[in-house]
């Protein structure tokens, strides 16, 4: 989402993962916005209201749309017709809607916003089950909704691109050796 916007793209990012609002916490802090997503789809606030701006510590921002208050099942929200027609209007003012989900293959009511969406890209923790990842795509074909591709998240770092000289406790540990032998220069 920051490098579209800074790339000049008028960008929204919808966290629909209505159970966890992480990326509104990410991006928001820990108090989320007054309005949301469900307070727009139920008709209690206007799109405009409902929306925050989050500027990025560079020139530019993402603008945000987080859960909402109203109450209720998530698939009954997603289902209706008025988040297709809200879906549909996000496409036509923004060059760029991002849309977090929860998993496809754990919770009913991501297919419905797969089904929203223009394309899907998929999000591969390492150490997923390689089946798990095949279920995944096998879901989304089936959907219908075209597969861009994949992001492979949380993976370890690897041993030579670790920074050993620059992280903080080597640096520490540099600085008290440093300490020490200009202190045992100094006695002598």
């Amino acid at each position: 989402a920051y490098a579209a916007a800074l790339g000049g793209k008028s960008v929204l990012v919808v966290d629909a993962d209505l159970a966890n609002q992480e990326l509104t916490r990410m991006l928001h802090g820990s108090v989320p916005p007054d309005h949301g997503l469900t307070d727009v789809i139920r008709g209690i606030v206007p799109l405009e209201e409902a929306i925050v701006t989050v500027s990025m510590e560079q020139t530019g921002s993402v603008d945000l749309l987080s859960r909402g208050n109203q109450e209720g099942r998530a698939s009954d929200f997603m289902s209706s017709e008025r988040a297709a027609a809200l879906f549909t209007h996000l496409g036509e003012i923004y060059d760029l809607v991002l849309i977090d989900a929860p998993p496809v293959l754990q919770v009913a009511y991501a297919t419905t916003l797969v089904r929203l969406a223009d394309r899907a890209l998929i999000v591969v923790s390492h150490g997923q089950d390689y089946h798990g990842a095949e279920d995944l795509k096998s879901s989304i074909d089936m959907i219908g909704t075209p597969m861009i591709g994949y992001v492979y998240n949380q993976a370890p770092l690897r041993r030579e691109m670790a920074l050993r000289a620059s992280t903080l406790a080597n640096r520490e540990a540099e600085l008290a050796h440093l300490k020490k032998t200009e202190e045992q220069d100094e006695s002598s």
